[in-house]
């Protein structure tokens, strides 16, 4: 028999106590996760997945009314799914969208880009009118692929569309990086724009100038506010911190201060990547999900699935306690099937993080150990691997 590893033993057993040590008192309060809409307008049911599903073509395979594997979806389609989202989950305490309600279209125009994400609001709004919709910036909400430094047209434009649910104190900072910090019933949420540090944008975080290089030194500004007055805060933004999506520079300075202040941070929520999974990082970097032994780690990244995939919607409700911080989330699937000759849309829970793999939370401990039971060949990295979805 292999003898424990005494420093992943020694990790898991300081995370168990300082777990205890918090204060769970209080009621939990739930919210939506919903991320990478990509809406397309000009989706058309018959069209090939050849042209995006927007123009039919002879012999090729056509696109079905509600959506089609490798292409955008209709209007509608989110319209049927935020129904759904609503049978699931009635009342939650406020909604994030974790960025891309465009479409996979770098010809449109930025009226196109701002209509999708309105439109996404909008519809969220309908079913859950008196919940905050908070939304994140994505690199398919803004045309071309370089993001110009701010103060410019694009930060101005979606400040006016989302300035009521921005606190008006996050104004300068939204109109010159697109960050901001907001709390919600009692949540504390630091937004970053992580398209200054994406590999796709022209400049990396050397020149302190920099829209990029000013946004790591406001995220660090307030995470030592946080600390200073030993409060806890969820970071959220579009790309998960890894080095496939980020420059060197701009990677390496926000993980030196993810880590410098761990001790603040009760999860980072990303989107962008297509995929249910999770990345831990530590001094050594950032270690995707089930690819390699992890002993202890700074924090966690949960990267949530997108809605257009297979044409299945998928979207999480997280659960969050007081300083307990994320004790759950429960990830639900919305889905089309024939009935009687007719496609419908319907929906169901997929599964339960705790239930599905065992753990008493949502926490860098818990992925630690889930990680190496993936490594193990335990029944998790069967569950894992099934619950991973393939980039688009």
């Amino acid at each position: 028999m292999k003898p424990p590893d005494m420093k992943l033993f020694l990790f898991l057993a300081a995370e168990i106590l300082a777990t205890a040590g918090r204060d769970s008192s209080g009621s939990s309060l739930s919210f939506l996760f919903v991320t990478d809409i990509h809406l397309d307008k000009k989706y058309r049911p018959g069209g090939a997945p050849s042209t995006f599903c927007r123009e039919g073509v002879s012999g090729e395979k056509k696109a079905g009314f509600f959506g089609e594997p490798g292409c955008d979806i209709p209007p509608y389609t989110f319209e049927h799914a935020v129904e759904q989202m609503k049978g699931r989950v009635s009342s939650p305490d406020f909604v994030i969208i974790g960025g891309d309600t465009g479409a996979h279209d770098r010809e449109q125009t930025l009226s196109s880009y701002f209509a999708a994400y309105l439109s996404s609001i909008r519809e969220l709004k309908r079913s859950y009118p008196s919940v905050a919709v908070l939304p994140v910036l994505g690199n398919n909400d803004f045309p071309g692929m370089d993001f110009k430094d701010g103060p410019n047209g694009i930060l101005d434009g979606y400040w006016e569309m989302w300035k009521d649910a921005i606190p008006g104190s996050q104004e300068s900072a939204f109109k010159k990086c697109g960050v901001y910090s907001v709390e919600e019933k009692g949540v504390k949420m630091l937004i970053l724009n992580t398209n200054y540090f994406s590999l796709s944008n022209a400049h990396d975080c050397r020149d302190e100038s920099s829209a990029c290089c000013r946004q790591l030194s406001w995220l660090e500004g307030e995470l030592g506010k946080h600390a200073a007055r030993k409060e806890n805060v969820l970071v959220i933004g579009h790309h998960p911190p890894t080095a496939e999506y980020f420059h060197r520079a701009a990677l390496s300075r926000l993980l030196g201060i993810l880590k410098k202040h761990k001790g603040s941070i009760h999860g980072v929520l990303a989107g962008h990547i297509h995929k249910d999974t999770f990345f831990l990082y530590n001094s050594d970097g950032v270690h995707p999900g089930g690819e390699g032994g992890v002993e202890a780690a700074d924090g966690f990244v949960a990267a949530a699935p997108s809605i257009v995939k297979n044409s299945q919607v998928r979207f999480r409700k997280y659960k969050y306690r007081g300083k307990a911080g994320l004790v759950d989330y429960t990830q639900y699937i919305v889905f089309m099937e024939r009935r009687k000759g007719r496609e419908v849309v319907t929906s169901k829970k997929e599964y339960s993080f705790r239930e599905e793999y065992g753990t008493d939370g949502v926490s860098t401990a818990a992925f630690v150990r889930l990680n190496n039971q993936i490594l193990s060949g335990s029944s998790s990295k069967r569950r894992f691997t099934q619950h991973v979805q393939a980039e688009l």
